[in-house]
């Protein structure tokens, strides 16, 4: 398995060569975007001008016609969004409970705390390589990664984040001597 720190650095660098592969890449921005991305923004990240990629979000949109999730668009910027058809079997999927382990909890906890951070600082933290916890809270939406400099990842929390802790805003979160730290 490749480690997904190389991945992320190695799409980063690739810019799509051809139509498929822009319209593959843009889908898989808007899929792990934490926010809305404008089309100057999507552009600049697929290394594309705003025309080819506002040619791609519509294929896109085509594509998802009749689907369970759709390109939504506020008129400035583009994101993935459930169809509206499926609201009753969203709504009992955030019904279920969903419980992190204590190693995750605490690696959250260090990149709540301390973001942005890198891989290895959160090791040095944790005491134990994080690699795992981190691929389990990536793919549970509640951190993103991004490149920094001299190739560095950062993590950082997002929005998904901030709704399942129902917090507004990170300076909600208590203080560490209230936690006993």
């Amino acid at each position: 398995m490749t480690s997904i720190y190389g991945e992320v650095l190695a799409e980063h660098l690739r810019a799509p060569r051809s139509r498929r592969d822009l319209d593959c890449a843009l889908e898989a921005v808007l899929f792990v975007a934490t926010e809305p991305l404008s089309l100057s923004n999507l552009a600049s990240l697929l290394q594309s001008d705003e025309k080819t990629v506002k040619t791609a979000i519509q294929r896109l949109k085509q594509h998802y016609r009749n689907r369970g999730i759709r390109i939504a668009s506020d008129g400035v910027s583009y994101s993935f969004a459930t169809a509206p058809s499926t609201r009753v079997a969203v709504a009992r999927y955030y019904d279920e409970p969903r419980v992190l382990s204590d190693k995750a909890c605490e690696v959250l906890a260090l990149v709540a705390y301390l973001q942005p951070i890198t891989g290895a600082q959160i090791a040095e933290h944790h005491g134990a390589d994080a690699t795992h916890v981190l691929q389990t809270l990536l793919d549970a939406g509640l951190i993103a990664c991004s490149p920094g400099e001299d190739s560095l990842l950062f993590f950082r929390t997002t929005a998904a984040f901030l709704n399942a802790t129902r917090l507004v805003s990170l300076d909600g979160l208590p203080l560490p001597d209230v936690l006993g730290y």
